[in-house]
């Protein structure tokens, strides 16, 4: 395909780093970036509203709870700002707080480091939040598996994916509509703005009821 035939670009830029960004700004293209709250803004973007799912979360927890807070790694922007969001959030509530990290995007079973990290760190009637579903997923595998999930108050992810049914428990999670950010994204290249857009996209809580197989 001919330069001429391009139109625009839509990269999904959810691991995009600053060098990344440099290589971008070489390329005469009207471009959108979608899932990097960090982006530089060279380029239009649209991003997923974490201030606000985080916000919704810990609305959900009382106060002076014991809560497990689980860092996604590698720690992409998406999850550095639910960390800060979470830490202002939950700075009138007073929690009774421990952090950890834990692999967020391995489709394998749990290792045997991460059973143990997880048997080590729970605490009776503990409250989890972890930074994305993938992690939540991975936790309740452990908690199934090694029955502790009397240990477990209430376990929260983040982005709504499809195969949180697979979980042995529940999981309640903040929905985020990809349809909508992509539709932002293509109309930001369809409307050539003259100067680099930032659309953010609201999210939505959703209780994590427990679906029968």
């Amino acid at each position: 395909m001919s330069k001429t035939n391009i139109y625009g670009v839509v990269i999904l830029g959810t691991f995009l780093t600053s060098d990344d960004v440099l290589l971008l700004n070489k390329v005469h293209a009207n471009i959108v970036i979608l899932d990097n709250p960090s982006i530089e803004n060279s380029h239009s973007s649209v991003v997923i509203n974490n201030k606000e799912g985080v916000r919704s979360i810990v609305h959900q927890i009382s106060p002076k709870e014991t809560v497990l807070y689980v860092h996604g790694l590698p720690a992409i922007p998406n999850f550095q700002e639910r960390n800060t969001a979470f830490k202002y959030s939950a700075q009138t509530k007073d929690f009774n707080l421990t952090e950890i990290k834990m692999d967020s995007f391995s489709f394998s079973e749990t290792t045997t480091s991460e059973q143990q990290l997880i048997i080590n760190t729970l605490q009776n009637n503990t409250t989890i939040v972890a930074e994305n579903d993938y992690l939540a997923l991975k936790i309740a595998q452990i908690v199934a598996e090694k029955k502790l999930t009397h240990n477990v108050k209430a376990l929260f992810g983040f982005d709504n994916i499809k195969t949180l049914s697979q979980s042995p428990i529940p999981i309640k999670t903040v929905s985020v509509n990809v349809s909508v950010m992509v539709d932002m994204a293509i109309d930001l290249i369809l409307k050539e703005y003259k100067v680099p857009v930032h659309v953010t996209v609201d999210t939505n809580f959703v209780e994590g009821d427990k679906n029968e197989k």
